[in-house]
């Protein structure tokens, strides 16, 4: 009976169900009509019979004998022969002893004063680099241990005059027979007489006063060192029961020099105490309260001292008589005198010797420090100027050790840090006392570079030629006879400013070049020309095989053509390449199989043929290819498997080709078939079918909107490897049916209730025949949560705090049609921190949101804008939601959309002073702006016109197009943007030596109004660009091959002949190709369905993309624009500068009263 579908309304229930899908099995009724398949099969005329013995007999008779002999098989088994063997991954080479002066290296100067400098330089800490082994428990034969430091700790001579390693401190707990001897100077083994003996813990140890390297360095810290308190509380949880009062008797602590102290100067924990302290531990396993030992010091112990507990042998379990043999023991340190061990930035690290102009400094301590202690007022910084130099003080919890200084730092500038005494303190009661002996806390703040550039842009493309483009800075307008030179060569500007210099080619490839122009008394530099190298021919391989896939004993066919891409002129030609080719078969565990030579015939072809042994290792074998004379090779891959050749075929498909949509109150349904073919003929009917249908959570972007954000996105630099989508995914649904005669079995996919994303929905059949064979076949559909979509694209990458936000908003179908008149809701929540002090004076940061909620209305002939005002600096997420008619929503949203301006210091002091911001601070420079390009079609032929539509965002402006193909090619194109347009069109002819890309560079160079009005001067400099990549056909190196056969019968029986018609003609006129070479392959279309293996074309390969070449060079960018109140700031600013240094730092000598300028 067929299931009824459940309609529901809208009063049964307040809210719309979620999605869900269900499935069942079609039949007759849910038959539509095929759009996406033939719906006439290629068998419906043959019926599956009964063959009598004589049709059989004359059926097998039309086979001939060597067909019979192939297919019989007289072994008694299958088996394979043994595999090969891996190789060996050594081999061993015959060389001449001494060997020949040729192959010895020549002798080079030691410069002795360099050796001294390097001498000179401080070593830094000594530490322990590595230990081995450094496993906590260890289940194998331990015979050796190695410890590793980073610097020298015996000098170079003779072993028999080597360091003890116990005079360094250097012991194993317990001791162990054998000895200890230096591998080289910086590692020490301890080399056990025969084993360590197992069921025993053992302790490295090294004394840090002892340890002393070949060069003075004492050792600074251990590596996993346990640090304690004064008067630590030790628990020893044990395997099985134990009497607490007997196993304290075996209990020792040793520290130092082997100082050892007496068992009544610990004592035992109360029940309570240790319950409260260890709870996690007891808790874990029912029975550890009768398990375990907690004891304490009745006295402090040493600061920084190592102790070792010591659990001797002997000791009892109150579960039986027998008792350990063993000594067991643990380690930690007491904490250390509170002190300064690294800050930021350090000038004796090479890695971090200085910072930039108001970047955050910071020191690290030994120890934790005591928050509550921790007082902006103990810290001061040198030198003291009118700006305050120290912004803030920063400590956390995460970075317990760590204090951040905020700070308002000026360029080349060395700031000297002092703490105040006994008022830092740590976790440990410690205060923190600044020996003066020591060396003192500087920060150096290096130069902010802001260079002022002039006005030339340039390209070099592969033949080292520079075109450069005068124009006047502040209106554009070319400038002819300006001298422009580079590398000793002069050429004169023309007309349009433009002028080009040839082989512009330094000597090495990473040397920068100095250009200069010249015109009158003005001179410009730019220093930063990198020229390109030339692009050399090269050789290219096109290598394939016949079937992807071979079983041991087959023979593999592989066909390859070898091209050398010349370039000559503009374009890039592929010509035959000529020699002999070495080639090595291997299989895949690097056996060599086989070793030989093919010579390339004159269409630059070979084929090559050779037979798999039988014992070959499955896998994916490799066959190198290597072309001596030019020292090009390749490697081609093919598969090696056991597998049986299928006798079917499946495929699967959706009955209509309609758009689904979510739907709140009715069902609907999706009908899917699968269907079985036999390569013999006929249908795979009466199989078992296994479906699996899955559904998730997707994304969907309407045709031609892929500049537009649909769905969920985030942003760039938040992502993360561990960064998902979070799609929702539905349970699987699984059905069992089989096929009819006509080897099909159809499902239907019933789906209802709404959602907020698309839903793509898999099913996945699985057809296994009589003889267990089993091949899979699947479709997806799509199904949209409404009917229309919201997309939205930001104007900037990033947002500024109190500055709007621009965002364009469409509203569009499934086809990407603009829709009119649709609400649009937009929600926004920023989520930042604000920067406070406690009552401390320390910063903190605490979190805030900003939330805000916008609509606008959607339009059909463009995008609509919204905008909003982030008030805080941090990240943004932002969402878009539309309704259709019947309430179904569609969202689109962003996450971690960046706003910069976030940790400024909201400054509530009523001084003036302190209320100056750093805006005079903010350098701003002639923006690049964004030019339109719109071409008048999306691919081109040779010959062809091409006609570009240049977007302008300002005018009057001078252009210039430049044509990149591996370089620049043709003449540049000058053009102009009358005032008061926006717009002009540009026109050249495509060549075929562009095939099949070339790069369009536009470049606008012109002026603009200031947004800060300026006296005499409203108008500021204003550059835009961009480029594009137009592709132009490969068709114009297209071949027409058509094949069929003599015979009008096209069924065959195996074994008989068959006579192929090839034809090969030019695609362009249709003209017969002439001695052109073909290479036809002949396979079983049952194999290839195996991995569905196919060529991939060869245009693609002998005529590969064009890159892009040119370098641009924009001065203009790199001018600075000011505002009136900028420029005074600046000038104050100067001054200061100037006279900062009362005392005569800027005086001349004798008299003073010298006139500075």
């Amino acid at each position: 009976m067929q299931p009824k579908l459940k309609h529901r309304l809208h009063d049964e229930q307040s809210e719309p169900p979620l999605f869900d899908f269900d499935i069942d099995e079609a039949n007759e009724a849910d038959s539509e009509t095929m759009t996406d398949v033939e719906e006439a099969s290629l068998h419906d005329d043959l019926q599956q019979q009964t063959l009598t013995r004589i049709q059989l007999e004359q059926l097998f008779s039309r086979a001939s004998s060597a067909l019979v002999a192939e297919s019989t098989n007289d072994q008694e088994s299958f088996k394979r022969k043994t595999t090969i063997k891996v190789p060996k991954t050594s081999k061993m080479i015959t060389t001449p002893f001494p060997p020949p002066q040729s192959d010895r290296q020549e002798d080079f100067d030691i410069s002795i004063e360099e050796l001294k400098q390097f001498a000179q330089r401080p070593a830094g800490q000594l530490i322990i680099d590595r230990y081995s082994p450094n496993d906590k428990e260890i289940y194998y034969a331990l015979s050796t241990v190695t410890l590793t430091f980073n610097q020298p700790m015996i000098s170079i001579s003779s072993l028999d005059e080597q360091r003890n390693p116990e005079d360094l401190g250097i012991s194993l707990i317990p001791k162990v027979q054998g000895q200890w001897r230096w591998i080289d100077t910086k590692t020490v083994q301890f080399e056990a007489k025969h084993r360590f003996p197992y069921s025993t813990k053992y302790a490295l140890t090294v004394d840090k006063i002892r340890c002393v390297s070949a060069i003075g360095e004492v050792l600074q810290y251990l590596p996993d060192e346990i640090v304690s308190t004064l008067k630590p509380r030790c628990f020893l949880l044990f395997d099985q029961k134990v009497h607490m009062n007997e196993i304290f008797k075996h209990i020792c602590v040793v520290h130092g020099d082997g100082i050892t102290m007496e068992n009544k100067e610990l004592e035992l924990l109360d029940e309570d105490t240790a319950e409260n302290e260890f709870k996690w531990y007891l808790n874990q396993k029912e029975g550890n309260r009768q398990e375990y030992i907690a004891f304490t010091f009745k006295n402090d112990l040493l600061k920084a001292t190592e102790y070792t507990i010591l659990l001797t042998q002997d000791c009892p379990s109150a579960e039986g008589p027998l008792k350990t043999t063993t000594e067991w023991s643990a380690e930690f340190c007491t904490y250390e005198p509170l002190k300064i061990i690294d800050w930021f930035p350090n000038i004796n690290d090479e890695d971090q010797q200085t910072v930039g102009p108001g970047q955050s400094w910071s020191i690290r301590f030994n120890n934790s420090l005591d928050h509550s202690a921790i007082k902006k007022s103990i810290f001061k910084v040198e030198p003291i100027l009118k700006e305050k130099v120290l912004l803030g003080i920063e400590h956390t919890n995460d970075y317990s050790k760590k204090i951040t200084i905020l700070n308002n730092s000026q360029p080349n500038t060395v700031y000297t840090l002092s703490i105040q005494p006994g008022i830092l303190k740590d976790v440990y009661g410690q205060t923190f006392e600044q020996d003066p002996t020591e060396e003192p806390i500087q920060f150096h703040v290096e130069e902010s570079n802001s260079p002022l550039y002039g006005i030339l842009r340039g390209e070099s493309d592969k033949d080292g030629t520079l075109t450069a483009l005068v124009t006047n800075l502040m209106t554009g307008i070319p400038i002819d006879q300006a001298t422009v030179s580079i590398l000793n060569q002069k050429e004169m500007t023309n007309q349009q400013g433009l002028c080009t210099i040839g082989r512009c080619k330094p000597q090495e490839n990473t040397k920068k070049e100095i250009l200069v122009v010249e015109k009158g008394d003005d001179l410009y530099m730019e220093v930063d020309i990198y020229p390109s190298r030339s692009t050399d021919d090269v050789y290219v391989w096109h290598v394939f095989n016949d079937r992807g896939l071979y079983r041991p004993k087959e023979d593999v066919h592989i066909k390859g053509y070898v091209r050398l891409v010349k370039i000559e002129g503009e374009a890039k030609i592929p010509t035959y390449a000529q020699g002999v080719i070495d080639y090595i078969i291997c299989d895949p565990r690097r056996e060599q199989l086989q070793e030989s030579k093919v010579k390339l015939n004159r269409y630059g072809a070979f084929d090559i043929k050779f037979t798999l042994p039988d014992n070959v290792n499955l896998g994916t074998g490799y066959v190198e290819f290597r072309l001596p004379d030019s020292k090009s090779e390749t490697t081609h891959y093919f598969e090696i498997q056991e597998f049986r050749r299928p006798e079917y075929v499946v495929s699967s498909m959706i009955r209509s080709s309609t758009a689904y949509y979510c739907h709140p109150t009715v069902d609907k349904y999706v009908v899917i078939s699968c269907e079985g073919k036999l390569f013999a003929g006929g249908y795979l009917s009466d199989a078992s079918v296994q479906w699996i249908v899955q559904a998730e959570s997707t994304t969907y972007t309407p045709a031609n909107r892929s500049d537009y954000i649909f769905g969920r996105a985030q942003s760039f630099s938040y992502f993360s490897r561990r960064h998902t989508q979070n799609n929702i995914s539905y349970p699987k649904k699984h059905f069992q049916g089989k096929t009819d005669n006509k080897g099909q079995h159809e499902i239907r996919i019933i789906y209802h209730g709404i959602a907020q994303e698309p839903i793509i929905v898999r099913a996945l059949a699985a057809i296994t025949d009589l003889n267990s064979q089993t091949q899979e076949t699947g479709r997806d559909f799509l199904i949209h949560p409404c009917r229309y979509y919201v997309g939205f694209r930001y104007v900037k990458s990033c947002g500024k705090k109190g500055e709007p936000v621009r965002t364009e908003v469409i509203v569009t179908d499934i086809d990407g049609n603009l829709i009119n008149d649709i609400l649009i809701q937009c929600e926004v929540i920023g989520y930042g921190k604000e920067q406070k002090e406690d009552q401390n004076g320390l910063t903190i940061f605490e979190e805030i949101t900003d939330e805000q909620k916008l609509t606008v209305v959607s339009s059909n002939k463009d995008a609509v804008i919204l905008d909003y005002i982030p008030k805080l600096g941090g990240r943004y997420n932002i969402s878009y939601s539309v309704k259709d008619e019947q309430g179904r929503l569609a969202m689109s949203s962003y996450k971690n959309y960046y706003v910069y301006g976030g940790k400024e210091k909201e400054k509530d002091n009523d001084n003036d002073n302190e209320k100056e911001t750093d805006e005079h601070e903010v350098n701003s420079y002639v923006p690049m702006d964004s030019l339109g390009i719109i071409p008048n079609a999306k691919s081109y032929g040779p010959e062809d016109m091409c006609e570009l539509l240049i977007i302008a965002p300002f005018s009057p402006a001078n252009g210039l197009i430049l044509l990149d193909c591996d370089g620049q090619v043709s003449q540049p194109i000058g053009f102009q943007i009358e005032s008061g347009k926006d717009s002009a069109t540009v026109e050249f002819k495509i060549s075929k030596d562009w095939i099949p890309n070339f790069t369009v560079h536009a470049e606008l160079i012109g002026s603009t109004p200031r947004e800060m009005k300026v006296t005499d001067s409203p108008y500021r400099p204003a550059i835009a660009s961009h480029s594009m990549s137009l592709e132009v056909s490969r068709d114009f190196y297209k071949l027409n091959v058509s094949v069929d056969t003599y015979e009008s019968n096209k069924i065959y029986t195996p074994s008989s002949t068959i006579h192929i018609d090839i034809d090969v003609r030019q695609y362009v006129n249709n003209a017969p190709a002439k001695k052109a070479e073909v290479c036809l392959i002949v396979v079983d279309e049952a194999i290839l369905s195996l991995t569905d293996h196919k060529l991939q074309s060869l245009l693609e390969i002998f005529y590969p993309g064009r890159s892009k070449k040119i370098t641009q060079f924009h001065s203009r960018t790199r001018c600075l624009l000011f505002d009136p109140q900028q420029v005074e700031h600046l000038k104050k600013k100067i001054k200061e500068s100037l006279y900062s240094d009362e005392d005569g730092g800027w005086g001349g000598g004798g008299g003073g009263g010298g006139e500075r300028r």
